[in-house]
C-alpha cells in the first residue's frame, strides 16, 4: 500500500490505486512515512492527479491546463472524490485563489484570469490577499487587468492593507490607481504607533496625485505617538496639527521621561497643562528631573500616589524630594509596598520621617517575599505586627529563611491545613520539611497527590517516609498511574510500589506506550497486570 502526502489544504488524506501520468517529482512530494497513527481517508490515485487542491496549491500549471482542456478535473473533498462539471469549475478554483497568491504562482493567476475572463473573481479580496502576502506583481496584475471589478466600498480596506504593508511605492501606486487617499483611524493609529512617519505624512499632506484633498488628522494621533515613544511624529503633530497635543500627551511624556520634548511642548502649547498624573507617573518611574521641573514650573500638582508609587519602586531620592518639597504626602500604602518589595532604606526613611505608618500588610509582604532584613526592622521598630496568615503566605512563596526567623521570633502562629499541599505544588522540599518537623503540620493525602502530579519525587519520598501510616491509606488513582506510565517515570513508579500505594497496573496502557522496562519491573516484583487476551496477543 502506498501512503500519500496531503495537499496543503487537506488533512490526513491518503490515496490508493494505479498511478496516472504525472511528473515524478510530484509523486515524491506526496509520499509520506508508513505507519502513521493519524486517521486516514482513502481516494483513488486517478482522482488525485487531477484534483484541484493538488494542482492549484502545488502550482502544477501544465498538468492543470491538460486536465482542464481534457475535462479531467476532479474535486477531492473531505468526504468523497467527485467529478466537477465545467460550469462549476471556477467556483471551486476560486476557493483556492488565496493559496495561489500566498505561494506566488503568478503564471497560474495569469492563465486562470485569461481562461475565466468573464467570471466574478472578487478582485478586491485578491488584491487584499496580495498585499497581505506582499506579492506586489499580483497587486499590479489585478489593478491593471481587472480594475473595473473592484467596488468602491472596498477602497478603504485595500488602502489600509497597502499602508500596513509599509511599502511606500506600492501604497502610492494603489492610492493613485484608486484615486483614494483616505485611511481608517485604527489603521492610521497603527502606523503612528509603529513610527512609519513617511506613510503618516503621505495621508496628511497634499501631493501632486491627491486631487481630492488631504485627510483630517485623527484627534488621538499625538497620544498614540507619545505612548509608543515616537518623538519625530510628536514634533510633526505639534508643528502641523497642534490640536492633537493634549493633556494626555504631556502626562505620557512625563511618565516616559522624555524631558526635552516635554519642556518643548509645554513651552509651545501654553494653553495645554499637565494633570496630577504627570508627577505621579514620573515619580513612579524614577524620573526625578521631571518631578523637580514640574514642581517648580507647573501648577498641576500631584496626588498621594506620587510618593506611594515612588516608595513602591524604591526611588529613595524621589521619596525624599517629595517629602521635603510637596505637601500632598502619602498613605499607609507607601510603607506597605516599600516593605513588600524589600526597599529597606525607603522603609527606614518613611518610618523616621513620616507619620502615616503602615498595616500588617507591610510585615506580611516582606516575609512572603523573603526580605528578612526588612521584616526584622519592622518587627523591631514598629507596633503594627503581622497577620495570623503570615506563616501561610511565607511558606507558599518558599521563603525558608524568613520562615525560620518567624519560628524563632514567635510561638503563637499556626499553619493552615492546605499550606503543605500548596508547597507540594511548587516543589518547596525544605519548606515542607520545616513545616512537618518544626510546626508539626500533619501530612495529608492531598500533599502526596500534588507532589506526584508535579513529579517532585524527593517530596513524594519524604512525605511517604514521614507520614505516620498515611501512605498505607493513600492509594494512587488510575489517572495518576496512567500519567506516570505516559511520562515514562519509572523511578516514581518504583517509589510508589515500595510504599504499596497501588496494587495493579494496566497492561494495555503499558503496552500502548511501549513501557517495556515498567512491564519487566512489574513481572520481577509480582505486580498484578490487568489485561485481556487480545492485549497479550
Amino acid at each position: 500500500m502506498l501512503q500519500i502526502k496531503k495537499a496543503p489544504i487537506e488533512k490526513h488524506v491518503y490515496f490508493l490505486e494505479s498511478f496516472c501520468t504525472l511528473e515524478s517529482y510530484c509523486i515524491f512530494r506526496f509520499i509520506n512515512e508508513f505507519g502513521s497513527n493519524q486517521v486516514a481517508r482513502y481516494y483513488k490515485w486517478s482522482h488525485v492527479v487531477v484534483s484541484l487542491p493538488t494542482l492549484l496549491t502545488y502550482g502544477y500549471l501544465d498538468q492543470l491546463k491538460r486536465s482542464i482542456d481534457n475535462n479531467l478535473i476532479c474535486f477531492v473533498s473531505h468526504h468523497q472524490a467527485s467529478a466537477v462539471h465545467a460550469i462549476d469549475l471556477f467556483n471551486h478554483i476560486r476557493i483556492y485563489l488565496h493559496y495561489i497568491i500566498r505561494f506566488g504562482y503568478y503564471d497560474m493567476i495569469v492563465y486562470l484570469s485569461s481562461k475565466y475572463r468573464n467570471k466574478n473573481w472578487y478582485v478586491a479580496d485578491c488584491v487584499i490577499n496580495s498585499l497581505a502576502y506582499r506579492r506586489w506583481n499580483f497587486v499590479r496584475f489585478f489593478m491593471e487587468n481587472r480594475f473595473s471589478e473592484i467596488d468602491r466600498e472596498f477602497y478603504p480596506k485595500i488602502i489600509s492593507s497597502a499602508a500596513i504593508s509599509t511599502d511606500m511605492d506600492i501604497l502610492r501606486y494603489t492610492c493613485e490607481k484608486l484615486n483614494y487617499f483616505q485611511i481608517d483611524k485604527l489603521s492610521f493609529y497603527h502606523l503612528v504607533e509603529c513610527g512609519y512617519s513617511n506613510i503618516v505624512k503621505y495621508f496628511l499632506e497634499p501631493n501632486q496625485s491627491n486631487k481630492s484633498g488631504t485627510m483630517e488628522c485623527p484627534s488621538e494621533a499625538a497620544e498614540r505617538a507619545a505612548q509608543r515613544s515616537a518623538p519625530n511624529l510628536l514634533e510633526y503633530f505639534s508643528e502641523n496639527h497642534p490640536s492633537t497635543i493634549t493633556t494626555k500627551v504631556l502626562d505620557t511624556l512625563a511618565k516616559q521621561g522624555d524631558f526635552t520634548l516635554l519642556k518643548k511642548l509645554i513651552g509651545r502649547h501654553t494653553k495645554v497643562e499637565c494633570s496630577t498624573l504627570a508627577i505621579d507617573q514620573a515619580a513612579m518611574n524614577g524620573k526625578l528631573t521631571i518631578v523637580q521641573w514640574l514642581t517648580e514650573n507647573s501648577k498641576s500638582g500631584c496626588s498621594t500616589d506620587a510618593l506611594d508609587y515612588a516608595a513602591e519602586r524604591g526611588h529613595l531620592n524621589i521619596v525624599e524630594y517629595l517629602h521635603h518639597n510637596r505637601v500632598e504626602g502619602c498613605t499607609k500604602r507607601a510603607l506597605n509596598l516599600a516593605a513588600t518589595n524589600g526597599h529597606l532604606e525607603v522603609v527606614k526613611f518613611l518610618h523616621y520621617n513620616r507619620s502615616e505608618g503602615c498595616t500588617t500588610a507591610a510585615a506580611d509582604g516582606a516575609s512572603q517575599n523573603g526580605h528578612l532584613e526588612t521584616l526584622r526592622f519592622l518587627l523591631d521598630n514598629r507596633s503594627e505586627g503581622y497577620s495570623n496568615q503570615i506563616l501561610d503566605k511565607t511558606a507558599k512563596r518558599g521563603s525558608i529563611e524568613t520562615l525560620k526567623f518567624l519560628g524563632e521570633r514567635t510561638t503563637d502562629l499556626k499553619v493552615h491545613s492546605n499550606t503543605l499541599s500548596n508547597c507540594s505544588n511548587f516543589g518547596y522540599l525544605e519548606v515542607i520539611q520545616h513545616l512537618v518537623e518544626v510546626y508539626r503540620v500533619p501530612i495529608d493525602s492531598k500533599s502526596i497527590e500534588k507532589a506526584i502530579i508535579f513529579n517532585y519525587i524527593d517530596i513524594v519520598r519524604y512525605l511517604l517516609a514521614n507520614s505516620d501510616g498515611v501512605h498505607r491509606r493513600y492509594q494512587c488513582s488510575p489517572e495518576q498511574l496512567k500519567m506516570i506510565i505516559t511520562s515514562d517515570n519509572l523511578d516514581m513508579l518504583k517509589l510508589l510500589w515500595e510504599y504499596q500505594t497501588f496494587t495493579q497496573l494496566s497492561f494495555g496502557t503499558l503496552a500502548l506506550h511501549g513501557r517495556f522496562e515498567m512491564i519487566q519491573y512489574s513481572i520481577d516484583n509480582k505486580i498484578h497486570l490487568d489485561c485481556f487476551v487480545n492485549q497479550l496477543e
